[in-house]
């Protein structure tokens, strides 16, 4: 037990310690985004229908291996590395070195023996030490940070030199949310969590001869709700009785909250005499392999709406992994991705969390028809959704900029007469903490409107080039306080033929960047879901160099 509370110890200090040690995100690599497999589906533009991969986004302004040989090293890493990269690319992906990673993580101790490294340091907080240790293996998805276990999307490669290397994808969207899980563009305060305790009715979900899942599900999160609703917070049930309700209907009813809020939704897995434990599960990104078996060779290149928390999604994986390990005194089967319906829709953080085995000996019992495991699991999930909580309401602290946007505002959605859609929006740049003139030849604005199709995915390539007005009487940067341009975007209607082709199109939002002499100054998006979806975002659209 005391090995148990030593790992709930280790990783709130992780959730707590390094996100608020560490202040600049690693910026994404060239090429970061995953090769697409087959032929990515087309998108309309205004001029000819053409497809809007083609299409470059929307700017204003005037500037517009081998095996490792069998040894190892040791010692102390040097300080954080140098803004950049060094990219490797392997099989048609950004790969980089991990002992780049330990520098810019600032780990002290990097060791490497054959295939094996481990990245090692302490951080200080209320006077105490807490050492934070990574593991992994060349040739495996799995690492282990503090004693929890992660499985990556790509495996760590033996490379050239006795070098091990990285998927840059993983370090973005798995090792920097682990260890850097307050790294957002606004703190936010968790208000409310959506409990979905899977199955119901006649879908009884898994079973054994000591229960059924639909029953351990609506038992445990009935005892959360109590325990959450006590800790503050509002709790939303997508089911509270034996009643049936299909996913959709779920994802429906989580997507009425308006509210800052997480879904955690509740399921049991079979196993067997021997496999016992929790695990976790977060929506693969997009074009990346799931690492739970739910699919082929192929992997899914849609980008769905749960992509956009999938920084958060990860932060409160790992809270809720770390405290169910802890509080039940149970196993560690690890962090995964999956694409389970449940995560695709949502407009919030969102995990799917394993109880445990149905089919086990002695868990399977514990979970069929023991109260007071039910209540341990209960308090374990509170536990891990305060922590996570804390992290997110502590955000990152501001850095100095030489631009920044003073105010930004959208339009309604205009139906037009043909089905097509048209929106306004309207940005104010104001000039912050710079000395002297701005070189507008060095402002560029960057828009990207992206749609929602057939419901289900959004597309993130611009869908039309708007018409750029700037409403300032002379954007020179000179004698204004602030600068004002408007963007007018207009989405055609389809004709049959069109929606066939392209899926039925509706508009979903926007992402507005600033950039200054090559560097991004500030970013803004609509709706609220996306703009706290902007990390993600860096990785998909293009960035300007």
């Amino acid at each position: 037990m005391r090995h148990r509370l030593l790992i709930i110890f280790l990783c709130s200090a992780i959730l707590s310690v390094f996100g608020r040690a560490e202040t600049t995100a690693p910026a994404p690599p060239s090429g970061a985004k995953p090769a697409a497999k087959g032929k990515a589906k087309a998108t309309p533009a205004a001029a000819g229908k053409k497809p809007a991969t083609e299409k470059k986004p929307a700017t204003a302004g005037a500037g517009a291996g081998a095996g490792a040989p069998e040894k190892s090293t040791t010692g102390p890493a040097p300080t954080r590395a140098k803004p950049g990269w060094n990219v490797i690319d392997y099989r048609g992906q950004a790969y980089l070195d991990l002992a780049e990673v330990a520098k810019f993580f600032e780990f002290p101790t990097y060791t490497r023996e054959g295939k094996s490294v481990t990245l090692e340091k302490s951080k200080r907080l209320d006077g105490r030490e807490f050492p934070i240790r990574c593991h992994g293996q060349a040739g495996s998805k799995l690492v282990s940070i503090n004693a929890l276990k992660f499985y990556l999307s790509y495996p760590l490669v033996a490379w050239r030199d006795g070098r091990v290397i990285i998927s840059s994808f993983d370090l973005i969207h798995v090792i920097d949310p682990i260890l850097r899980p307050d790294q957002q563009r606004e703190p936010s305060q968790l208000k409310v969590v959506v409990l979905d305790a899977a199955r119901g009715g006649s879908e009884t979900g898994q079973k054994s001869r000591f229960g059924v899942e639909k029953d351990v599900t609506l038992a445990v999160a009935r005892l959360a709700k109590t325990e959450l609703e006590n800790a503050g917070y509002k709790v939303v049930m997508t089911r509270s009785d034996d009643s049936a309700l299909d996913v959709p209907s779920r994802i429906k009813r989580a997507g009425e909250v308006e509210e800052e809020s997480i879904l955690v939704s509740l399921h049991c897995g079979f196993g067997g005499e021997k496999e016992r434990g929790v695990e976790m599960f977060t929506l693969a990104p997009s074009g990346t392999p799931t690492t739970a078996g739910d699919e082929g060779s192929t992997p899914d290149s849609k980008f769905y709406p749960g992509n956009i928390n999938d920084r958060e999604s990860m932060a409160l994986a790992t809270a809720l992994q770390g405290a169910l390990v802890a509080g039940a005194d149970t196993e560690d089967l690890g962090i995964r991705r999956a694409r389970f319906q449940e995560l695709k829709g949502v407009n919030m953080p969102a995990v799917v969390c394993n109880l445990g085995r149905l089919g086990h000996p002695v868990e399977g019992k514990k979970l069929g028809s023991d109260p007071d495991y039910h209540r341990q699991l209960a308090r374990a999930l509170a536990v891990g959704v305060e922590r996570y909580a804390r992290v997110m309401a502590a955000g990152s602290p501001p850095r100095a900029r030489a631009l920044q946007f003073a105010k930004v505002e959208s339009g309604p959605v205009v139906r037009q007469d043909d089905g097509g859609e048209t929106v306004h929006v309207k940005a104010a740049i104001a000039r912050a903490g710079v000395d002297g003139e701005i070189d507008p030849s060095k402002v560029t604005l960057q828009i990207y409107f992206l749609d929602f199709v057939n419901g289900e995915e959004i597309d993130l390539s611009s869908c039309d080039t708007p018409t750029v007005t700037w409403l300032s009487a002379l954007p020179d940067w000179k004698e204004a306080a602030y600068e004002e341009v408007d963007f007018t975007y207009l989405q055609p209607g389809f004709d049959a033929e069109l929606v066939k082709q392209l899926g039925r199109r509706t508009y979903c939002g926007f992402v507005l960047r600033l950039v200054y002499d090559g560097e991004l100054m500030d970013e803004y998006a609509e709706p609220a879901n996306l703009r706290r979806g902007l990390g993600t975002f860096t990785t998909v659209l293009p960035r300007r160099k």
